[in-house]
């Protein structure tokens, strides 16, 4: 997390200039956000998050046609 409370995430492994679904939600708070990315030619895209949301734990999914991979963060601001 840096100073301004924004925690960086960076998401790999899909194929290089994919469209990715990125969808962010609160594990208990009702929180839900999604949106679309499009991945660099090594297949990469970084984000933050956080600096809006609650503290506590998110799950972040991402989805490009049949790939899926999915991480849990913590928002400790």
């Amino acid at each position: 997390m840096d100073a301004t409370g924004e925690v960086g995430w960076t998401l790999y492994a899909f194929p290089p200039n994919s469209v990715v679904r990125v969808q962010i939600s609160g594990i208990s708070n009702g929180y839900d956000l999604v949106f679309t990315v499009t991945d660099d030619e090594r297949g990469m895209f970084r984000g933050t998050f956080g600096s809006t949301a609650a503290a506590g734990s998110y799950t972040i999914a991402a989805t490009s046609g049949a790939l899926h991979a999915s991480a849990e963060i913590a928002n400790n601001r």
